[in-house]
């Protein structure tokens, strides 16, 4: 298996759409008159966008640890490879 380093930039940008998402939320139930049921939805939309953020990560690391990759097996582990792939 290989270790998979995820590029700062690469970081930003999932933090960002996570950051975006909870955002949203925040501002959809944000003075709804709910009273305290606000406060529990709010809470439970950040838990889910932090779950999400770090299934990304996972499923990123997951996927191209693997000794395996799109038809390509790489024999020598001290190279390193740049893969770059939208997300």
């Amino acid at each position: 298996m290989y270790r998979v380093l995820i590029s700062e930039a690469s970081q930003n940008k999932i933090d960002d759409y996570s950051n975006y998402l909870w955002e949203y939320y925040d501002r959809l139930f944000d003075d709804t008159g709910l009273g305290y049921a606000e406060d529990i939805i709010k809470k439970q939309y950040k838990q889910s966008t932090d779950i999400l953020r770090d299934n990304i990560y996972d499923s990123i690391e997951n996927t191209l640890s693997l000794d395996t990759l799109y038809g390509y097996s790489f024999d020598s582990i001290e190279q390193v490879y740049t893969i770059t792939l939208p997300i």
